[in-house]
């Protein structure tokens, strides 16, 4: 049995194991931001790329947010950037939260994970991750930036709202368990942003949104269904996802 350690150095191992290209920054502002910079320096990438952080001193969310950084060696801060043929529709997001929720679900299936719209995942009534989800256009290409903040090992202690994946677990949380998420996540990734250019949800998928929303303490309210444009549709209103 090989405990985790290192969220950033396993996670980088796994990355050379399967190949994906990577950089990675034992510091840096954003992962997001080093992401754009480079997709305005280079090629269009034949493949994903993946910026790997162990610490980020800038790390943003959603809006004017920010993320704040746990102790070094213990959360994952990644922005994957892919390429696509098409602008992205206003049904990424929910196809990207639902990405990792069920990257995270597969691999740890008893723990209370939710979707919390727009952009964070929670374990119970906590939040234990945040997704920013950006696009940049050269001439006919897009492509699309995924950042994702994830407390893996610790959760910052000024946050009494935040938790963290392992104060969650039943068992030990091993690289091996680890590398079994990526898998899954680099999997869904692929997916979903294939789908990403498209103009509505699939049914599966929104049933799949709505089981994984209506799992969020947060919401008071019934969520009834979600539209095929991405929309939460409430007993009483209608709220596109862009807009919570």
């Amino acid at each position: 049995m090989n405990p985790l350690k290192s969220v950033f150095l396993s996670t980088g191992d796994w990355a050379d194991q399967e190949n994906i290209s990577h950089d990675s920054f034992e510091t840096i502002g954003s992962t997001n931001d080093q992401s754009k910079t480079l997709s305005l320096d280079i090629d269009f990438y034949r493949s994903p790329k993946l910026i790997l952080a162990n610490h980020q001193t800038h790390g943003r969310g959603r809006s004017k947010n920010q993320w704040v950084s746990p102790a070094p060696n213990s959360a994952l801060f990644c922005s994957w950037t892919f390429d696509l043929h098409k602008p992205p529709q206003p049904i990424t997001p929910p196809l990207i939260g639902l990405s990792v929720f069920d990257s995270l679900k597969k691999v740890w299936p008893n723990v209370a994970f939710s979707i919390k719209a727009p952009n964070d995942i929670y374990i119970k009534n906590k939040k234990v991750a945040g997704i920013l989800i950006e696009s940049i256009q050269k001439g006919d290409h897009h492509r699309l930036v995924i950042g994702i903040g994830l407390n893996v090992l610790s959760a910052p202690k000024e946050l009494t709202d935040s938790t963290c994946l392992l104060e969650n677990l039943t068992e030990f949380l091993t690289v091996d368990l680890w590398n079994q998420f990526l898998d899954e996540l680099y999997k869904n990734l692929r997916r979903y942003v294939k789908l990403s250019t498209d103009s509505e949800l699939d049914t599966a998928d929104r049933m799949m949104i709505k089981k994984a929303l209506s799992a969020c303490p947060y919401y008071s309210n019934e969520i009834m269904d979600i539209s095929p444009k991405g929309d939460i549709i409430f007993e009483d209103k209608t709220i596109p996802w862009q807009d919570l």
